[in-house]
């Protein structure tokens, strides 16, 4: 829970979901299936986006447009026909 608060007061990040913060839409859900039998609260998982350009965002630009992911899979399936 730390971690995820301190990541929505940096700057550079844009968006943090974790299940356990108080602005998550399924908040409350959230905890129904993330409680341990003893009754604490156990989420597995923190997202979050950076603002700006990543390296992952400037990789995915550079691409050429046939090279997605459906591309590929197109590619292989019709391989196997």
């Amino acid at each position: 829970m730390q971690v995820a608060e301190m990541l929505q007061r940096q700057p550079k990040v844009q968006r943090v979901v974790y299940p356990g913060l108080a602005n998550l839409a399924q908040r409350e859900l959230a905890h129904r299936q993330m409680t341990t039998q003893d009754g604490y609260f156990a989420p597995g998982m923190l997202y979050f986006e950076s603002k700006g350009r990543t390296a992952m965002s400037e990789a995915r630009r550079k691409l050429p447009s046939d090279s997605s992911t459906t591309s590929r899979r197109n590619r292989t399936q019709s391989r196997w026909r």
